[in-house]
């Protein structure tokens, strides 16, 4: 391999030392985010999106890197660029070194992204048990109103008796 693939390898090799770190990052994110969500937290959980947001906004500028980066090598190796080349295929034309340090990032990167999915499944499953109960409760209430809650302007006349207060009654 000459210098100028070396420092091809070396420079995809540090995009993605930064996306371990970014993923790991968003794992750490959606961590917390799985404690607010359990707690009811929604200050909190708007500031966590944003904030992942922004990370996955960084995430995908260093994917869009990663992938110039990676067809630059191929092409510099010989091997097709921009088509599905494997890691494998990809550590066989490296040196031992650059092979090792690739093998290790991949793995880390690999455990991350399989942590992350699992992790946000778990998140969608408590957000959609959320929005299950406040639908639920929504429901109930509508029943117990005789009519849907609805929104009315301030200063606007109260529903008729038979209208939401008398769910306070109800429940008195």
């Amino acid at each position: 391999m000459s210098q100028e693939d070396m420092r091809a390898a070396d420079r995809l090799a540090r995009v993605l030392d930064e996306q371990v770190e970014l993923y790991g990052a968003l794992l750490e994110l959606s961590r917390r985010k799985q404690r607010v969500l359990v707690e009811g937290g929604l200050q909190d959980l708007e500031r966590l999106v944003e904030a992942e947001q922004a990370l996955l906004w960084r995430a995908g500028k260093a994917e869009e890197r990663r992938l110039a980066l990676q067809d630059e090598l191929l092409g510099e190796l010989g091997l097709p660029a921009g088509g599905r080349v494997t890691l494998s295929q990809l550590l066989q034309r490296l040196d031992g070194s650059t092979a090792e340090r690739y093998r290790e990032v991949a793995g880390r990167l690999k455990a991350l992204v399989a942590e992350l999915v699992a992790l946000n499944a778990a998140n969608t499953e408590l957000v959609n048990q959320a929005l299950a109960y406040v639908r639920f409760s929504l429901r109930s209430l509508a029943r117990l109103g005789g009519e849907p809650p609805t929104y009315r302007p301030p200063g606007s006349p109260q529903a008729a008796a038979g209208g939401p207060s008398r769910v306070l009654n109800h429940k008195a």
